[in-house]
């Protein structure tokens, strides 16, 4: 009984790192290599993205003339911020989800400021979104981001907005 149990544990094992690996892998988005960890992951995720794209159509045809796309910062320590089109928002993200492959934000708190009409239309399209996410694909080298949902990208964003 002991050498069956000792088995279970250690596939349990197996399948939990397996998991692990595969999840990883799966925040390449295509970039081929070897199976990336969760800290890589994490370097990769780090710093300042600048939406392009929501659901398919570009930000700035939706945004009024010299406006500011919404942006986020990741930070290493599961924390992010940024702009959401008129406010700015700060909140964290679930480090013990990149492990999985997944993403998902905390509670983001924002200011609340009001701004033109179409700026106010982006922000709660952006910020409705990102309760949404629950997951991340690479592209591009590392310079294109998708955030999804279900696996479908839902916001599109580029790193230092280049």
């Amino acid at each position: 009984m002991k050498s069956v149990a000792w088995i279970r544990v250690m596939a349990g094992v197996v399948v939990a790192a397996m998991a692990m690996t595969t999840g990883c892998q799966g925040l390449g988005g295509g970039q081929g290599g070897s199976g990336a960890s969760m800290t890589d992951a994490i370097q990769r995720l780090a710093g300042e993205w600048v939406l392009k794209a929501m659901n398919g159509s570009e930000v700035a045809s939706m945004l009024p003339s010299g406006a500011q796309p919404p942006s986020l910062n990741f930070g290493t320590d599961g924390k992010v911020s940024g702009f959401s089109g008129v406010n700015r928002l700060a909140g964290g993200f679930d480090l013990g989800k990149l492990a999985e492959g997944k993403l998902s934000f905390g509670n983001l708190a924002s200011t609340k400021m009001a701004g033109p009409p179409e700026a106010m239309q982006v922000e709660s399209k952006f910020t409705s979104l990102l309760e949404k996410v629950d997951g991340f694909r690479f592209f591009d080298g590392g310079r294109q981001l998708s955030l999804t949902e279900g696996g479908k990208g839902v916001l599109e964003l580029v790193k230092g907005g280049k």
